[in-house]
């Protein structure tokens, strides 16, 4: 584990950050972080960066969902929600998180259920993933690159 990635994670200074196996940070985002991802993910920013390592503020299931896809074998988080740790189990990636809690909540506000999350949790798959690329594929990417790029 980055601790210093982790210390910025928890105090909200990002949100979210990928990591490489050499531990340096590739991307990251302190807005909203599952539609920061797939921004990214959809803009060609997060190819081939090898084996990555996911920090979080709050995990869920649209980032468990993209995690084959970015070869993420490790998530850390603050709070992880039950769908998406379930998520992250079927995909074989080792999870550490502080609270587990049902659905993740809204990085607008944290009193109300993120709808992303709401969405996805009663859909399959196929329907997250028609979802995620409908919304996220053509908009502009809100995330950063490293240095490493």
């Amino acid at each position: 584990m980055n601790k210093t990635v982790y210390e910025r994670i928890k105090n909200k200074d990002i949100l979210i950050a990928l990591v490489n196996k050499n531990d340096e940070v590739v991307w990251e985002s302190s807005k909203s972080p599952a539609s920061s991802l797939y921004r990214a993910y959809y803009a060609g920013e997060l190819n081939d960066l090898g084996e990555l390592s996911l920090y979080s503020n709050q995990a869920g299931l649209a980032v468990a969902l993209i995690s084959p896809e970015l070869s993420i074998k490790k998530c850390y988080a603050i709070r992880m929600s039950e769908v998406g740790l379930k998520k992250f189990e079927e995909n074989k990636v080792e999870v550490q998180y502080e609270e587990l809690i049902p659905l993740v909540k809204s990085s607008k506000d944290d009193t109300k259920v993120c709808p992303v999350e709401k969405f996805l949790s009663e859909h399959n798959d196929e329907e997250r993933w028609n979802y995620m690329e409908q919304n996220f594929k053509n908009a502009t990417s809100t995330g950063g690159a490293c240095g490493i790029f």
